[in-house]
């Protein structure tokens, strides 16, 4: 009797239920409330204390693109694509829960919006849930017909990142960082710099403030200094959604709703810069929801 088929299938189980084991578990809130607020106007989550996640009246929806999507630059990826979420019954997206755990302070803001998030739903809500790719509506950055109008960085203009403590400027005789936004109100809306920048890095940070992924198909090659006058409105959510500041750098509402009739940032940087932002369809991510229950109250 042959027995190494046996004996192999046995060996791969053990490895496997080993690898299972070892699975490093995610860390976990020291406790957490979850309640249904059937009587709240939607709020914005506001100041968080150290060791806090508390966020009042929101729907889950939004606490899970918190918990699997990049929270800090307002529910996108890291990539800077919008992740879409789907699935799951219709009380995810309507109805509205009180939120409120407790870590260790020390505990990173990170692992707090991160994996102690994640764990929180998946044992309170029973949510599982998986990322997929689909074509979805993006801006193409092209060159336009009058060709590129911004020079090419020079050599110390600006401070590498890995050699700086990654903090922005903090005025403006500072010598700036390379990739670093440096923004302020001004004339009809936003003064926006970036300075030792490829074309691929600029598509990548407006991608984070603008309604939509933006795809870099110009064939540029090399670092540019970018400087860019325009009014925010729908199509950049990521400015206005800043409070006015980026940065670091501060402007009140009142500066942006001031600069509201000013130019485009389509039309900024087709005559500022000699690109062009255009309609296009490219991959987005989506984030699927595979199973999710109403949480006992606690």
């Amino acid at each position: 009797m042959n027995l190494k088929p046996a004996i192999t299938a046995l060996m791969l189980a053990a490895n496997l239920s080993h690898a299972q084991n070892t699975t490093p578990a995610k860390p976990t809130f020291e406790v957490a409330s979850i309640k249904l607020n059937s009587n709240c106007l939607p709020a914005r989550p506001g100041i968080q204390p150290a060791g806090m996640f508390v966020y009042k009246c929101v729907p889950l929806e939004i606490v899970i693109r918190v918990a699997w999507v990049n929270w800090i630059s307002g529910y996108r990826n890291l990539h800077g694509r919008w992740t879409e979420l789907v699935g799951g019954p219709r009380w995810v997206y309507s109805d509205y829960y009180d939120f409120s755990a407790k870590a260790d302070p020390k505990t990173t803001r990170a692992q707090i919006y991160g994996p102690m998030l994640q764990a929180l739903l998946e044992e309170r809500f029973k949510l599982r849930v998986h990322r997929d790719t689909k074509t979805v509506p993006v801006y193409a950055l092209t060159l336009a017909k009058v060709g590129l109008k911004i020079q090419h960085s020079k050599d110390g203009d600006c401070i590498p990142a890995d050699d700086s403590s990654g903090q922005p400027p903090t005025a403006p005789s500072t010598r700036h960082i390379c990739g670093v936004e440096v923004a302020r109100p001004g004339g009809q809306g936003f003064v926006y710099d970036l300075y030792g920048v490829t074309m691929a890095d600029l598509a990548e940070l407006l991608s984070v403030r603008m309604d939509r992924d933006v795809i870099d198909k110009t064939g540029v090659p090399g670092k540019y200094d970018v400087h860019l006058t325009f009014a925010p409105d729908e199509s950049t959510p990521g400015f206005p959604n800043l409070g006015g500041s980026v940065n670091g750098v501060v402007g009140t509402p009142a500066d942006l709703a001031a600069g509201s009739t000013g130019t485009s940032i389509f039309a900024a940087i087709d005559r500022q810069l000699g690109l062009k932002l255009e309609s296009d369809k490219g991959p987005g991510d989506i984030l699927v929801i595979d199973s999710v229950e109403r949480p006992s109250e606690n």
